[in-house]
């Protein structure tokens, strides 16, 4: 990620925040100065969350309580990058199911592909405009090594992350000399909430 150099005009935005490597991602940022916005849907593990780092680290730490999983809410959040100067946006909100593909609830399927997929790809494309204007920024997506391959038993969620993955490869070479990065971070298996979600 190439974010400035933290200042308090240095917002970074982190979704799925409540737990995982959202949470990691937050507390590391807020170790290192950077205000933060954090996002999930969670209420008060955010409000816990942002409590503990604004004590220990001293930085301006916001909140929203948003289902990105929701057109309204993914609204929201879209109007709130769009008309902020934002230094970084870490799409870390996602989860994952298992199962054979045609056994499992299609409604959640398709829940998996919007959090995944489309809620990242719209807050990416809302974040992007403020940073190229201003020549700084970074977008890290959280993709994972499940893109690399089809994942039998994790069907849609090993497609979400290929897509992940591919996007931001992709846009990362579109935002060349801009000053802007956009990042994917594969990691293998994490013990986090991923599938409780």
């Amino acid at each position: 990620m190439s974010l400035p150099n933290p200042s308090a005009d240095a917002t970074v935005v982190v979704t799925g925040a409540s737990s995982g490597i959202g949470t990691e991602l937050a507390r590391d940022l807020a170790r290192r100065g950077y205000p933060l916005l954090l996002v999930a849907r969670r209420q008060e593990r955010l409000d816990d969350l942002a409590a503990q780092l604004q004590e220990k680290h001293a930085v301006a730490v916001d909140v929203m309580a948003l289902d990105l999983a929701e057109t309204s809410a993914r609204t929201e959040l879209v109007k709130r990058l769009a008309g902020s100067a934002i230094a970084g946006l870490c799409n870390s909100a996602g989860f994952g199911t298992s199962g054979q593909f045609h056994t499992l609830p299609v409604e959640r399927e398709r829940e998996q592909v919007t959090l995944n997929a489309l809620a990242l790809m719209d807050l990416t494309h809302a974040a992007l405009p403020g940073m190229i204007d201003r020549g700084v920024g970074a977008v890290l997506n959280i993709a994972s090594i499940a893109g690399f391959q089809p994942v039998p038993g994790m069907a849609v969620y090993s497609a979400t992350k290929a897509f992940v993955q591919t996007f931001s490869e992709a846009v990362h070479e579109e935002l060349h000399g801009t000053g802007v990065s956009c990042t994917a971070l594969c990691p293998g298996p994490v013990p986090t909430e991923w599938a409780d979600i």
